[in-house]
């Protein structure tokens, strides 16, 4: 199967889900990106199994359906390498991939996408929206008091609350608690309460 991406689409996609997998991985699958290609789209996910992130970017052109994965660091390293504007070129065959751009080739060796932890958010009742101002506030003012690497685990993230009137954030190292609210409309029954990790 071939495929081809300019690199200023790619690569951007790639840096902005990147963040979501650790260096040091127990499950070697977990230092791969998924490519899903769906028609001219491609959906590019990145896990460690605690969060996911996932991005998609039109191709134009219609490439059916298929999916592989990528070493993550490796392929945003060798992306970063290739000229701005250019195209890169995929070929895959078997368990391995081959990426090229001018004149520049890498052969990478590949783990099969069927392997690709996959979080299913089908079973999610709830949903709200949110302006991306109003969430990166409270999260700012409260990111401060949050735990580093603490034992007890829900420390090291950040308490939502979230009812019809507000959002309020809630973080503690055990030491400090800080806390923001940020009055709102939500289309809630009851009060709803989540810890969303440090990572994220």
């Amino acid at each position: 199967m071939n495929l081809s991406i300019n690199r200023d689409i790619f690569l951007p996609a790639v840096q902005s889900v990147i963040g979501a997998i650790e260096r040091r991985q127990t499950l070697p699958i977990l230092s791969n990106l998924l490519i899903q290609i769906s028609g001219d789209e491609a959906t590019i996910t990145a896990t460690d199994l605690e969060i996911e992130l996932k991005t998609t970017i039109n191709l134009g052109i219609n490439y059916g359906n298929f999916e592989f994965t990528l070493p993550a660091r490796k392929t945003a390293d060798i992306c970063k390498n290739f000229e701005e504007g250019s195209i890169i070129d995929f070929k895959l065959s078997n368990e391995n991939l081959t990426l090229s751009s001018s004149r520049s080739r890498f052969n990478l060796s590949i783990l099969p996408s069927i392997d690709y932890p996959k979080i299913d958010i089908s079973t999610l009742k709830n949903s709200i929206e949110i302006e991306q101002r109003h969430l990166k506030k409270i999260i700012n003012n409260v990111s401060f008091a949050m735990a580093q690497q603490d034992v007890r685990y829900y420390l090291n993230g950040v308490l939502f609350e979230i009812n019809k009137n507000s959002i309020c954030t809630v973080s503690t190292d055990g030491h400090r608690l800080a806390l923001s609210e940020v009055k709102t409309n939500f289309e809630v029954q009851e009060t709803q309460q989540f810890i969303i990790p440090r990572k994220t």
